[in-house]
């Protein structure tokens, strides 16, 4: 599949969204405060619909090309977990494993749900036992997308052909209907069937892509009636939540469906006001990284508040007397902006 870099610039935005809601906490009250509960969440539903459609583009490229390169699908199954494992794997448990040699030097034992996060299985934590803090809660979405791909690379190459729509519309549907469902459990957002909608939606852009490309136009101006409409119902829901109808994560949908959509008809757009944002250099080279920066910026909190009293320590008295007041003044600085609340 041809790279896009625009994606790697939304990627940016997504992980710099989640970063902002997970550092800062406004003041209770404060006009920002309620804008600030769909920060995050937000930036989450794009990386879900960004894995619905590169997913299942590169399998449906592959299996229109399988008849050509005569490959048996349960060898693109195999290559597609083999090449899965070797990009997410490594970073993944290597920061389990800084993790949980943290916990043992700060703790003198690990948390017990470490257990969950070595088997990707927190979201299921986070709603059955409803933790009112986990040390590591933001990798229930990592969760999320492995349990999708346990199932989802089956479905499209082993569904025939002309089922596919059907079955990537039932998916968006279940995802949606479940919403409705689970609403009354506050933590329901964490379970996978409840994300499906947001994979669905991807996955929907890339069977235009391959089966009906000539659509995408079309596909383009339907979808900015429909994000608009996501856009207006979120203001409505902030202003009058008893009359909150459609579930946030279902209008978050709605917004990056169309994004994705129209980045991936202007990806060849070189215009000044496009190019300063998506085909920046910088924003692509952070959307690159951006699966290590979620895994780690949880952690920065942590680090912050505990390498300044370690230095602080071994510096000669005189400098020990002389900085110990302005570092603790940065640690107050930073404690009152939230970036400690991780806690």
């Amino acid at each position: 599949m041809t790279h896009i870099k625009q994606l790697d610039s939304l990627r940016a935005i997504a992980v710099i969204l989640v970063i902002f809601s997970h550092w800062y906490t406004p003041a209770k009250g404060s006009s920002f405060s309620d804008w600030h509960g769909v920060i995050g969440p937000f930036g989450v539903d794009i990386f879900f619909v960004l894995s619905g459609f590169l997913i299942t583009k590169i399998l449906l490229e592959q299996r229109s090309n399988q008849n050509t390169i005569e490959i048996k699908r349960n060898t693109l199954i195999k290559n597609f977990y083999i090449r899965r494992a070797l990009r997410i794997f490594p970073i993944y448990y290597s920061f389990l494993i800084l993790a949980s040699i943290y916990q043992l030097y700060a703790l003198g034992t690990l948390k017990y749900e470490m257990d969950f996060y070595y088997t990707y299985t927190a979201n299921y934590y986070q709603y059955f036992d409803n933790p009112k803090n986990m040390t590591l809660g933001h990798l229930w979405s990592l969760a999320v997308e492995e349990q999708f791909y346990l199932i989802w690379p089956w479905l499209i190459l082993f569904t025939p052909q002309t089922k596919i729509l059907r079955t990537i519309i039932i998916l968006i549907a279940i995802g949606i209907v479940s919403k409705y469902l689970l609403h009354s459990v506050y933590n329901h957002f964490y379970m996978t069937v409840c994300c499906l909608d947001a994979f669905g939606a991807g996955a929907l852009l890339a069977w235009f892509t391959i089966s009906k490309p000539t659509l995408l136009p079309k596909v383009e101006y339907i979808s900015l009636y429909i994000a608009v409409t996501g856009i207006v119902l979120i203001a409505f829901g902030l202003l009058f939540p008893h009359l909150n109808l459609v579930p946030l994560r279902v209008k978050n949908v709605c917004i990056a469906f169309y994004v994705v959509v129209f980045l991936y008809q202007n990806q060849h757009n070189k215009s000044f006001g496009f190019a300063i944002i998506f085909n920046n250099p910088v924003m692509i080279y952070i959307g690159k990284i951006s699966y290590g920066i979620y895994l780690f910026h949880i952690s920065v909190p942590h680090i912050w508040k505990y390498i300044p009293d370690k230095i602080t320590n071994v510096l000669p008295y005189f400098l020990n007397a002389r900085y110990r007041l302005d570092i603790k003044c940065v640690i107050s600085y930073f404690d009152s902006i939230g970036i400690l609340l991780f806690y």
